[in-house]
This record gives structure tokens, sequence and C-alpha cells, in this order.
């Protein structure tokens, strides 16, 4: 937990409440109340698989796969083609709320209970699955027992932009740094937690490799690489006027997906913007990280030609990479893209998102990051004074 910045959020919360905003204040409490009592059951956790589950503490970490880019950037088509291959392991939602072999193994047990009496509970929790979280399917699917990004923990430790789930308040409490900024205890103690989930989670699956996608890996990327040495980086590179415009309307739809209209800020305002020049930020520190990082562990695929031919970009980076394949790979990779990913992929060609709806101008982006226009070749799409 990053306390000093925690300190600056309850100062802005004590300010609303100084001028009257208790539907905010109400809002940060109540996501606040449901987030760390998720975390305070975590600690517990984690606790006790030090007695019951010791081994996994010498569980190594070899060469992780992360796949990073900012959100609406095809990670997801991308990371659950990945994650068919069974040379890979990553961790499905209820895994990344929950980073405990100990709860892990009561959620199994009770899961494994619940079958033998007719399913009831899983049809139950399925069906309030789909009414709670099916109203931001068409933005991003999400359920407890389907891989997902493992970013739960680093938002509530402060540690990333997911902080505003419980604090939206980017636009009142700015400068808000990113990990690779932050000192140096705050880093080892967010990174230590990271390392322990990744350990828990290959401890059940010995001899596999981590494979991970957080959209807001670019904010640490330097430290990542450090605390992962032998790490492989995935970048995906979407044009940022398609990215950002969607990116923002994705926090903005999660954001409001229970009802908070009343609470939180519709676009234009200047929270979007905050979020918005937030990953203009992350798309220069990825593309400064790449200029220097070793290419045989670094590998940018092009937006483009992964939603064109994603049979072919995912072979290209077993090529790049020199990732095994087994005699099933290509039957799998298949499957995958037409029983899933693909799905996925068209269920949004729907969504489309303008820069000027959230405020922002193309010109403003290219202003702000030409290094990342020059090196991915982007054009301006907007014409001149379109916001």
């Amino acid at each position: 937990m990053d306390w000093t910045l925690l300190g600056r959020h309850l100062t802005d919360l004590w300010a609303q409440a100084r001028e009257g905003r208790w539907r905010s204040v109400r809002h940060s409490l109540q996501r606040g109340s449901e987030v760390y009592s998720i975390v305070g059951w975590t600690l517990l956790g984690r606790a006790a698989d030090h007695l019951l589950f010791p081994g996994f503490r010498r569980q190594q970490i070899q060469a992780p796969v992360l796949v990073i880019a900012p959100p609406r950037s095809g990670t997801t088509l991308l990371f659950n083609l990945l994650e068919q291959d069974p040379a890979f392991v990553a961790a499905p939602l209820y895994g990344t709320i929950l980073p405990s072999l100990t709860l892990q193994r009561l959620i199994h047990a009770v899961a494994a209970l619940d079958a033998r009496l007719g399913g009831r509970g899983r049809r139950a929790l399925g069906a309030w699955q789909d009414r709670s979280f099916g109203v931001t399917d068409h933005v991003h699917r999400v359920r407890f027992n389907e891989v997902e990004e493992d970013t739960f923990h680093f938002g509530a430790q402060l540690a990333d932009i997911g902080s505003t789930y419980v604090f939206p308040n980017l636009h009142r409490v700015p400068d808000q740094p990113m990990l690779d900024d932050r000192p140096q205890h705050v880093q080892d103690k967010v990174m230590a937690f990271y390392e322990g989930s990744v350990r828990r989670a290959l401890y059940d699956a010995p001899g596999r490799r981590y494979l991970a996608k957080n959209v807001y890996s670019g904010s640490r990327v330097a430290l990542l690489n450090r605390r992962f040495p032998d790490a492989q980086f995935v970048h995906i590179a979407r044009h940022p006027a398609q990215v950002i415009a969607s990116a923002a309307n994705l926090l903005y739809s999660l954001t409001h997906s229970r009802g908070d209209e009343t609470i939180k800020p519709r676009p234009p305002h200047p929270l979007w913007r905050a979020i918005a020049f937030h990953f203009v930020e992350v798309y220069r520190r990825v593309v400064a990280f790449e200029a220097k990082a070793d290419p045989r562990r670094f590998k940018t695929v092009r937006y483009d030609a992964l939603t064109r031919d994603p049979h072919t970009t995912v072979n290209e980076l077993y090529d790049h990479f020199g990732w095994p394949r087994d005699a099933a790979h290509e039957a799998r990779l298949t499957q995958a893209m037409s029983e899933r990913a693909t799905l996925r992929l068209h269920d949004r060609k729907r969504n489309h998102y303008r820069l000027a709806d959230f405020g922002i101008t193309e010109a403003e982006l290219e202003a702000a990051m030409p290094e990342v226009y020059e090196r991915y070749g982007f054009v301006r799409r907007e014409p001149e004074g379109s916001g």
C-alpha cells in the first residue's frame, strides 16, 4: 500500500465532505469497504498459506510472458489465444481477486460439494454474474471462472489507475505518480505481494510459465523488467486516437455499471481528460522502454495485423520467442479463434467512440506524444479542429 498516496486520497475525501458532496463520499466509502474487505480476507488466506502450503515460497518464476498495452488494444484477444497453450498458466478472475491457495482450495471444495448436490449454487452464481456483469459485456466481459488480468490488488494498493474504482479523483488529486516513479520501499512492497501471487499460481501448475495481461502494466514496465529479468514482453500497438477514446469509455462504463450516474461525472469532464492523458504517458513510457529493451525479450505486434489475422500473429510470436509448439497447437489455436476470442472481438465491432466525446482532440494527443506517432507511423485521423 502506498500510504502517502492514501493520505492524499483521504484528504481529498474530507475536502469533498466539507463541500457537501456526500454522494461522492458515500461512493468512495462503499467501494472502499468492498475492496478492502476482500483485501482483508486475502491477507488472512495468504497468512494461512505459509502454514498449509509452505512449498509455494520455493516456487521458481521462470520467463513469465507479459502482454502489455493500454486498454482497448486487443490484449484480451491475444491473451485468450495464448492461454489455450497448456505450457502457460493464467489466473481466473477469482484467482486474481483472492490470490491465496487456502482461499482457492476452499472455493474448490465448495464448488465440488455444490456439484454433488446438483449444481444449484453454480447456476445461481452464473445468473447473478449475468445480471451484475452482463451490462458491460459489450465493452469487456468478466466472469469469476474465466481468465482475467491480474490488476485487482495493484489498484487496491493504489499502485495504478485502477484505484479510480474507489477514488475517482485523478482530476482533483493530480500528479499521482506511476509505480515506476514511486519510492523504493513502495515498489518493493507492491512487487513482493505480486511475486507472491505469481508463485502461488505456479505452485498449482508445476513446469508451466506464468502468462499475464494487464492494461496498466505500462505504468510499471521498467519495474517489471527489473523484478523479472527474464520476462518476455508482448506489446500491442494501436492508434492512440482509437485506444484513448475507447479506454476512457471503458472506465466510464465500468464505473457506471451499477447505477453510479448520479455520483460519477459524465463526459466531457476533467476526470476523463485526466485519465486520457494518463494513458498518453503510458504510451510514452512503453515506447521509451521498447527503444532500450532486448529485442529477444520484447515484441510489438500491430493491432490491425492481430485483428486481421490472429492465427498468423500468434505464430509469429512463437517464432520470435522460440516457444515450442506441440502437435495439437494448430488445432487448439483454430478452435480458440472460432469459439471464444474472435467472437468477443466481433461483439465489439459495433462500439465506436470519439475523442471529442471526452473533450479531447487528436492534435493534443499528437503534440503530447510525437515520438509514439513517429515510432509506429501513426497518422492523424481527425481533421484539424474536429474536436
